[in-house]
């Protein structure tokens, strides 16, 4: 996995103890699966009888306790170099700034690792690595003030407003694309192309019939009144009454459409105005100060990001597991 300096102030800005501690627990569970001699333990004690069952167990602890000290030990001697190397920094801003970053994760780590180590050699490693700390703190306690007034502080400080905006920002992008496609597919009825085809379909037949009652009457003068009775009986009242009902319903219709658009174009003017404004606010994103303390930091002291990823490859993590 890509490690990246955003990903590295996320991590140990929000850091617990107990995460810490359980980040190790989770690095051990991983490289005891990944041991060829608890893995082979593991299959002959499912093929074992009682007796060889106990044996076999015994062996298992014993082999998962030299991988634990092997782990501590490793642990302790990372945690000796991550603090070297935050030693050997010389710029007091940046000492500091790594120390806000990596102090507690080190000490938190360095405890652990004696606590959990059992040769006396290990344990006065890990007491000299607590008295490196306890020098570091008291070395960057007299440049407090600089460090303030640095860049380095400024990156910490603004760090989770920069983010909480561009989460934000995400956000309202994504509810405003639903909005939208909420628009698209819920168009009800009203661009359906088969609508009104009924009504076409019953005036045309309501005009025959008043055409063919104009015809009857002309063409039999003398009997007009009974044509005309007969016309209105079988083709104007079965063509004409549903007719009235259902453009008195397309009339509704009608009314309730151009409400309808109204609101549409009202929905989308809101929703247009809205994306200018996030659109805004992302541009205006280019100038928060977490990013420019990066570009000041990038000018003033290059070395920084490298000096911060050689730090981190040392302290556990998931990515490292």
């Amino acid at each position: 996995m890509n490690i990246t300096l955003d990903n590295i102030l996320n991590l140990y800005q929000s850091c617990k103890l107990e995460d810490i501690s359980k980040i190790n627990k989770q690095i051990l569970i991983a490289q005891y699966a990944q041991c060829k001699q608890i893995s082979d333990l593991n299959k002959e004690i499912k093929q074992s009888n009682a007796v060889s069952i106990q044996i076999l167990e015994n062996q298992l602890k014993e082999a998962k306790h030299k991988e634990t000290l092997k782990y501590y030990k490793s642990l302790a001697y990372n945690m000796d170099e991550a603090l070297s190397l935050i030693l050997s920094e010389k710029d007091p801003a940046l000492q500091i700034f790594l120390v806000d970053l990596y102090l507690k994760a080190i000490s938190f780590n360095t405890q652990e690792a004696k606590d959990n180590l059992e040769d006396i050699p290990d344990k006065i490693f890990c007491a000299k690595i607590e008295t490196k700390i306890s020098l570091i703190e008291n070395q960057t306690k007299n440049n407090r003030v600089l460090y303030i007034n640095s860049s380095f502080h400024k990156l910490l400080y603004h760090k989770d407003d920069y983010y909480k905006k561009i989460k934000n920002i995400s956000n309202w992008k994504l509810e405003n694309n639903k909005k939208r496609q909420l628009l698209k597919t819920n168009i009800k009825p009203y661009n359906n192309i088969y609508r009104g085809c009924l009504t076409i379909i019953l005036s045309a037949l309501f005009i025959f019939a008043l055409l063919f009652m104009l015809f009857a009457i002309i063409a039999e003068p003398k009997d007009w009144v009974i044509g005309l009775l007969s016309c209105f009986i079988f083709l104007i009242m079965p063509t004409g009454i549903p007719l009235f009902f259902i453009m008195r319903k397309e009339y509704k219709w009608r009314k309730n459409y151009t409400n309808y658009i109204g609101e549409l174009k009202l929905t989308e003017q809101n929703l247009d105005n809205a994306l200018k404004s996030i659109n805004q606010q992302e541009t205006e994103m280019l100038n928060h100060p977490y990013l420019k303390a990066q570009k000041d930091l990038s000018l003033s002291t290059p070395h920084w990001q490298e000096k911060t990823n050689s730090i981190y490859a040392y302290i556990p993590n998931n990515d490292n597991r």
